[in-house]
């Protein structure tokens, strides 16, 4: 079994487990080991795997002309890969290790396969992921609206009503 129950007490996608569900969990997420420098996930991979740090810090990158844009650094506890994990779609950036890492590894059959066991345990993760992503969302947009508050953002509150509108558009109730 791997017990790793010590070092992801904090980990959002476990809240509201109990011992036994976690532990059962955890025996199905696979440990990785990477060096500083590595790639965990490259820029239009297509892997479903969602992982969560251990220990050490990455950092997730958009890969440009002209250098790397970080857009996100991240530490023991953290998840990353959730977007692609429930949407075959590639992922959006590069995840890096900043130091050497150790993550566990949550692949979709793994997923899948805990849905057909445990569903409301797979059901708890997957709204545990909602929360993680709804927060993301609701950090960016504030963020987006310090920004647009700024002297001159005139132009850019303008394409900002204009996605936004677009965004919410394509929602059908």
């Amino acid at each position: 079994m791997n017990d790793h129950r010590e070092t992801t007490p904090n980990c959002p996608l476990f809240v509201g487990l109990d011992d036994e569900d976690l532990a059962h969990v955890l025996d199905r997420l696979q440990p990785q080991s990477y060096e500083e420098g590595a790639a965990i996930y490259a820029e239009g991979d297509r892997r479903q795997q969602m992982s969560i740090i251990l220990s050490g810090q990455c950092e997730v990158v958009r890969i440009q002309a002209g250098g790397d844009r970080q857009l996100a650094v991240l530490d023991a506890g953290d998840v990353f890969g959730e977007l692609s994990f429930f949407d075959p779609a590639p992922h959006s950036a590069t995840v890096r290790a900043l130091v050497p890492t150790d993550v566990l590894a949550f692949l979709r059959e793994d997923y899948d396969a805990l849905l057909a066991e445990r569903p409301a345990v797979a059901h708890r993760i997957a709204v545990n992921t909602v929360k993680l992503i709804s927060d993301r969302l609701r950090r960016m947009d504030e963020w987006i609206f310090e920004l647009l508050d700024t002297p001159g953002a005139s132009l850019q509150k303008q394409e900002w009503r204009d996605f936004r509108a677009k965004l919410y558009s394509n929602w059908h109730f």
